[in-house]
């Protein structure tokens, strides 16, 4: 037996291979596995992570089931679910799925992916299919066969299952950098950048590069280089040298590019056709990691980092001083007003800690500024040298606000969903915080319900709206108490709607309706913070606190004082040993409380001479309805 995290091997007699690991493996449903021809496993599905790490919906693992981590990742861009896969000989990788885009490209359900995990945009399905592709198979001539839930293909009618072309569109293949971005050491002098060319390699090719002059300027930083690269027939592999420059300036790290070209027909340069070469100075300088912060003020405190530059070989010191801006000192934040920050030799970062203040009063967002000065020798200071820092206040609830940061709909509130698939809360487009509202994944002719209905005050309430739809036939209305305020229809972008509600009790529904064909965009609406107007809260009457009171002794009798609530009724008692009690008679409280009686009784023992018989006991007993007491 073994722990796979959605995906293992079996050895050839039925047993856990136990040398394939796949650390925790996808967070969700594995649908396609597929091995290309150096071993590496291509797995696709509907999960966000693989091992942990951030690999939605396609990632390649080597052949030991360890996840490649330079192939694909977040950047790929797929926004849905993957549910088949197939392999090329020359590593690119065919897939199907529920998607409407990678890296912002438009490819509705299908599409080709480089050896390293990228869109082919040489391989361009225009419209795609107009449903989810559920199964991709290579045929011998190099053709593609895709089955799925779909009625149309590049805008021809194809139900279910199609053929499309997969020729290779460039006859001498992809060349491009090796890495995007490259780092060396100013104090080197000479660095090899390594090209390499994949696809076709039958025909020999030759293309130009050139570097081109960024915040390192050409003659200063290094040395300009011009030329040719050459690959000769079956060579996937090349080398050029640049040169840098080493002057004795502390100007922090700096970068130029080299560009390749090529007028040559047949050849693919949609690759990696410029690299970034960064060049760290040897010359010790230090800046500001960031020009701008902000920290909530329950945070309790900031970090701010100083970084540090070149020769990290000595110790060094920088001033740093805090000037308020709004904020108040001692009052919002706590820091010594100057100070200094000491780098440890070899060292490449120093931080300054500020305490944030969490106070009870409602006030507006505050700022305070740090700027550093004064560095020791052998240090310069580059870049900007003051930093603002914006504290924002957490005394000031929003009022009737409702957001899906739960990850689902809020329990017990009136929230509620239907139609052809319910809304669900996801993190893929939000307009604030980490979940918004999607409609549901509906397919032609169906639509996706969300509702509210609560009590809700009078006032206006309002929400965060997207939408990604066929213009003008698929789209999103918003009605109240059934009357349409809103529809939306195409693509818009988030978008505040602000509507007006009457006290009471309010329903509010947002429904997303398909029309029978054509699939476009991402088919879906989303919405986000969501303010009702708050039912206005009503102090109770405060309850008086009921007394019985001996205002006077007269020729009469004992004259006795009933407060409480207006238009109660009392029940008068008098008893001599606390035990017994015998009923005097019963009144009413007047409009302001209160109400009199005089125990006539009482008159005759109190004309005596002997105190001692007089001795007795009141009590007012609260009469209420049905003769309860």
């Amino acid at each position: 037996g073994g722990s796979f995290g959605k995906v293992g091997r079996l050895n050839p007699d039925g047993s856990v291979d136990t040398e394939f690991t796949s650390g925790m493996g996808a967070n969700g449903i594995v649908h396609a596995v597929s091995v290309q021809q150096d071993g590496g496993i291509i797995i696709a599905g509907e999960f966000t992570t693989v091992d942990n790490k951030d690999y939605p919906y396609v990632a390649r693992l080597e052949p030991n089931g360890i996840l490649d981590e330079e192939w694909g990742g977040a950047a790929v861009g797929i926004n849905g679910a993957v549910f088949d896969v197939a392999t090329l000989l020359d590593g690119k990788v065919i897939i199907g799925g529920e998607f409407t885009e990678i890296n912002g490209y438009s490819r509705n359900s299908y599409a080709r992916l480089h050896y390293n995990g990228e869109l082919d945009r040489n391989f361009d399905p225009g419209e795609g299919a107009n449903g989810p592709v559920f199964s991709v198979e290579l045929q011998p001539d190099g053709n593609i066969l895709f089955g799925g839930q779909f009625t149309q293909v590049g805008e021809y009618e194809q139900n279910n299952i199609t053929r499309v072309f997969g020729g290779e569109q460039f006859a001498l293949g992809r060349v491009e950098f090796r890495a995007p971005r490259i780092e060396y050491d100013e104090g080197a002098t000479t660095y090899e950048l390594k090209v390499i060319r994949s696809g076709k390699v039958q025909e020999p090719v030759t293309v130009q590069y050139k570097t081109v002059g960024g915040t390192a300027k050409e003659g200063e930083d290094f040395t300009a280089a011009t030329g040719d690269i050459t690959f000769d027939k079956g060579e996937r592999e090349a080398t050029i040298s640049i040169s840098l420059l080493d002057d004795e300036l502390a100007e922090g790290t700096e970068s130029f590019t080299v560009e390749l070209t090529s007028d040559a027909e047949g050849i693919d340069l949609g690759g990696r056709t410029s690299v970034e070469v960064v060049v760290i100075d040897n010359e010790s300088s230090a800046s500001l990691d960031q020009l701008a912060y902000e920290v909530r003020e329950s945070d309790g405190e900031i970090v701010l980092a100083v970084s540090r530059y070149g020769g990290l070989g000595e110790g060094s010191t920088v001033n740093y001083t805090l000037n308020a801006i709004t904020a108040t000192a001692d009052e919002d934040y706590s820091a010594a007003a100057t100070g200094v920050l000491t780098f440890a030799p070899g060292a490449g970062s120093a931080s300054l800690i500020i305490g944030i203040v969490d106070d009870l009063i409602e006030e507006p967002t505050e700022q305070l500024a740090v700027t550093l000065s004064g560095p020791s020798g052998g240090l310069t200071l580059v870049g900007e040298l003051t930093t603002t820092v914006t504290i924002l206040d957490n005394d000031q609830p929003v009022p009737g606000l409702t957001t899906f940061e739960a990850g689902l709909l809020p329990p017990d509130s009136g929230w509620s969903s239907s139609g052809s698939k319910p809304w669900y809360a996801q993190t893929g487009e939000v307009y604030e915080g980490s979940y918004a509202m999607r409609s549901g994944k509906i397919t032609d002719a169906q639509e996706s319900i969300l509702v509210v209905e609560r009590e809700t005050g009078a006032g206006t309430g309002s929400f965060f709206v997207k939408i990604s739809s066929e213009q003008d036939w698929d789209y999103l209305e918003f009605a109240v108490n059934g009357r349409a305020l809103a529809k939306w229809s195409g693509r818009v972008n988030w978008k505040k709607f602000e509507f007006p509600l009457q006290a009471g009790i309010n329903r509010l529904e947002w429904r997303y309706r398909k029309d029978p064909s054509t699939f476009a965009g991402m088919d879906a609406a989303f919405i986000d913070n969501v303010i009702l107007p708050e039912v206005p809260m009503i102090e109770p009457e405060p309850e008086t606190e009921p007394t019985l009171a001996v205002v006077d002794i007269a020729a009469e009798g004992v004259r006795l004082s009933v407060t409480g609530d207006a238009a109660s009724e009392y029940e008068l008692q008098f008893s001599t040993d606390l035990k017994s009690w015998s009923t005097l008679a019963n009144v009413v409280t007047d409009d302001t409380g209160n109400a009199l009686y005089t125990d006539a009784a009482s008159a005759e023992t109190l004309a005596k001479e002997t105190w001692a018989e007089a001795a007795g006991f009141y009590r007012a007993v609260l009469v209420v309805g049905d003769g309860g007491e």
